[in-house]
Formats: C-alpha cells, sequence, structure tokens
C-alpha cells in the first residue's frame, strides 16, 4: 500500500540498515530495519557479526571519538560481546567443520545513522551433510534476543509471559534458488 511505502521510505531516510523489510500480511504490514545480521550463508561459508555495546551518535567529531572511547573502554560491553560471540562460535559448532570457527574481526566499530556499535564477526565452514536451513536453525534464538543460556531462557520465558509477544525480534532474508542465505535480526 501506498501507506506502506511512505513508512518504509522515512525508515531508509531516517535510519539507512543493511536489513531493511516490508512484508504484506493481508490488511497487515510489518515494516522493519536492522543492522544487525542474522546470519549469512554463502556456499560452505558460514557469517556472522554478533552485535553488543552501543554509543549515540551526535554528529560532532570530538564528542563521537569520546563515544566510542568509552564504548570500547567498557569492561560491560567488552563482556556483553564476547558472551554473544561465544554463544555464536558455540551454534557455529554444531554445523562447522572442526577447528574451522574462527573470529576473524574483534570488537569493530560500525556507524549507523544514530549510534555506535561494537561488533564481532565470525565464520566457519559448513560441514558435509548439513545446509544453510541447518545453519540457520543451528542459530535459533539470538543469545541478544532470548538471553542466555539459550534453552533456560528460552524456559524462564516460556514460564513467566502468559502471552504471545506478537512480532517481536525474529529474522528476515531471503534464500536464493542455490540455497545461500541472507538474514537479519
Amino acid at each position: 500500500s501506498r501507506c506502506s511505502t511512505a513508512r518504509t521510505g522515512r525508515i531508509q531516510k531516517a535510519s539507512p540498515s543493511p536489513y531493511e523489510f516490508l512484508m504484506q500480511f493481508g490488511d497487515e504490514q510489518l515494516v522493519g530495519a536492522s543492522p544487525e545480521m542474522f546470519i549469512r550463508v554463502e556456499g560452505k561459508r558460514i557469517e556472522t557479526c554478533p552485535i553488543a555495546g552501543t554509543a549515540r551518535r551526535t554528529g560532532d567529531p570530538m564528542r563521537d571519538a569520546d563515544a566510542i572511547r568509552s564504548l570500547l573502554g567498557s569492561i560491560k560491553e567488552e563482556s556483553e560481546l564476547t558472551m554473544c560471540t561465544d554463544v555464536d562460535r558455540n551454534d557455529k559448532s554444531r554445523i562447522s567443520v572442526p577447528g574451522s570457527v574462527k573470529v576473524i574481526g574483534r570488537r569493530l566499530i560500525e556507524s549507523y545513522a544514530g549510534i555506535f556499535h561494537t561488533v564481532d564477526h565470525v565464520e566457519s565452514t559448513l560441514a558435509p551433510g548439513f545446509d544453510s536451513l541447518d545453519a540457520f536453525l543451528s542459530h535459533m534464538w539470538a543469545v541478544t534476543v532470548i538471553g542466555a543460556p539459550k534453552k533456560a531462557a528460552a524456559q524462564e520465558i516460556e514460564n513467566t509471559e502468559k502471552t504471545a509477544r506478537g512480532w517481536y525480534a525474529g529474522a528476515a532474508g531471503m534464500i536464493s534458488l542455490n540455497g545461500d542465505i541472507n538474514t537479519g535480526i
């Protein structure tokens, strides 16, 4: 609809993100944007970029530099990213060639319209007998969404929340005809 297209355009202008989507479900639309990759599989290469740690951008280069220094100096933010990456590496280990899981970028700064994030970059090689959907499912649910340890966190949510969350922090993306997958949170 024109209304949905206008909303999507406003989101793209206000906060351009690598993962943007508009899904039409009858009379209901779901519009979203996210900087965070959930999982990407190209051939046998599995890639994820866990995000933890955020600092607001001000537009003033000196204040932004101070915000980045503060972000990189935060033990709390470093610990949170380490936990997310450790969970991610463990998820990959179930469907990857042994020894292929590697952190190839640590605490990288990514800049977006209004914020900076610290991001790790993790890769591995898909083991024989597995495909991109196995990789996608092995990472369910994102630790940044559900908490850790994942099974205990999911059970606690199930025990505590009496109603469904509805549209809440999922993954959106695409599967290519060759089996590659690219999804964002």
